[in-house]
Order: structure tokens, then C-alpha cells, then sequence
């Protein structure tokens, strides 16, 4: 596996997994992504967070963050999905 994609992988999973982590990457870009899909996602990420998403107040993290950021991104890129 491309070591590069296996840290982008990283990144996005400890956001979908701690949406607070989403305020140490403030420096990351979604340009910053080589993948189109990791782009979309990450984009949708900080949307929702800038939103105000009601994930950002709730612990344990609500399965509406994932499900939410995935439908943001399938909007901007194709073959998004949950897994």
C-alpha cells in the first residue's frame, strides 16, 4: 500500500472518529490530498464542522458525523462511499 494514501487514510479516520481533532488541522488543506475522494471528504469535514454540526458536542460521536460528512462528499466526487 502507497504510504502516502495510508496517511491520508489516517487523517480522515481519526477526524471521523474525533471531529475535535478537525481543530489541530487547521494548517491541512483539502488540496493537500492526492486522492479526489480523500479531497471531497476532507472538504465536507470542515463544512459540517463549520456548520456547527451537532457531532462537535456529543460524546460518543454520533453515527450522523460519518453518515453526514459521506453525503456532503458524494455531492462533489463519485464513488464515495461509507466503507
Amino acid at each position: 500500500m502507497n504510504p502516502l494514501m495510508t496517511t491520508e487514510q489516517a487523517v480522515l479516520g481519526a477526524v471521523l472518529l474525533d471531529p475535535d481533532q478537525l481543530s489541530h488541522l487547521d494548517w491541512l488543506t483539502p488540496d493537500h490530498f492526492s486522492r479526489p475522494v480523500h479531497r471531497a471528504l476532507f472538504a465536507a469535514l470542515r463544512t459540517l464542522r463549520d456548520d456547527g454540526h451537532p457531532a462537535l458536542d456529543e460524546q460518543p460521536v454520533p453515527l450522523s458525523w460519518v453518515t453526514d460528512a459521506v453525503d456532503e462528499a458524494d455531492r462533489h466526487v463519485r464513488g464515495l462511499t461509507s466503507s
